[in-house]
Order: C-alpha cells, then sequence, then structure tokens
C-alpha cells in the first residue's frame, strides 16, 4: 500500500527538510547530505512522472535545508 501514499510522503519529506532547515543545526548537515544521495532511490520507488518529478526536487529541498541552516551560522 505504501506506493498509493508515496505522494503524500514526499510532501511529508518536503516539510520535515523545511522544519530542519529552520530549526535544525550544523550537526544535521550530514543526515541532510545523506539524504540527498538517495534522491535516485526515491525516484524508482514508483514509475511515475510526477513522482519522479518530485524526486528530482529532493536535492533542492535539502540545499535550502541546509542554506538556510549556515545563514544562522
Amino acid at each position: 500500500e505504501s506506493e498509493a501514499h508515496l505522494g503524500a510522503l514526499m510532501q511529508n519529506l518536503r516539510v520535515t527538510l523545511r522544519g530542519v532547515g529552520s530549526i535544525g543545526g550544523k550537526a544535521e548537515i550530514p543526515m541532510l547530505e545523506s539524504i540527498k544521495t538517495s534522491e535516485e532511490s526515491f525516484g524508482r520507488l514508483k514509475n511515475d512522472r510526477h513522482h519522479r518529478a518530485q524526486a528530482r526536487m529532493i536535492s533542492e529541498w535539502v540545499a535550502e535545508a541546509v542554506k538556510l541552516i549556515k545563514f544562522r551560522g
């Protein structure tokens, strides 16, 4: 059943990454980078154009979170 919920799971990942970017510290950056390295694996979870487009956005979401953390110092 998880394939039927991948859209919601990807949205939750996006919200989580934004939250970590907002309140996380430099200690979270390696965890964020490890998520980025799994982008290809996320894309293969469902053979759907919309899902693959969301999976490609993971790198951007991670980069934004890292940028927010670094900006706060």
